[in-house]
C-alpha cells in the first residue's frame, strides 16, 4: 500500500491503502463475470466446455491483480502515485 502511494507521504499512503482495498475487493466479482462470459461465448460458439473451478480462479485473479499493479507502478512510477514532495529551505 505505501508503494502504490509512495513512502514519506501520508495522504499517498492512504490512497495506496484504499485503493489496495478497492482492487482486491472488486477483482473476484469482475474477474468471476469475466470468466462466465467467456465460459458462454466459447460454449455457445466453439461448443467448449470450461472448467468447473471458476470460483478458485478467481480468486487467484485478485492476488495477479496487485502484483500487477505492483509491478506497473514500480515500473513507470518508483516513487508511488503520490511521491513525496521535497522542500527546498531558502
Amino acid at each position: 500500500m505505501v508503494i502504490l502511494g509512495g513512502p514519506g507521504n501520508n495522504m499517498g499512503t492512504i490512497f495506496g491503502a484504499v485503493f489496495v482495498y478497492v482492487i482486491w475487493v472488486m477483482s473476484e466479482p469482475v474477474a468471476l463475470f469475466i470468466l462466465n462470459a467467456i465460459s458462454y461465448l466459447g460454449d455457445m460458439w466453439f461448443a467448449w466446455e470450461a472448467p468447473s473451478d471458476f470460483t478458485s480462479r478467481a480468486l487467484q485473479a485478485r492476488v495477479f491483480s496487485i502484483g500487477l499493479i505492483i509491478t506497473l507502478v514500480l515500473r513507470y512510477a518508483p516513487k508511488g502515485l503520490f511521491p513525496e514532495k521535497i522542500q527546498q529551505h531558502h
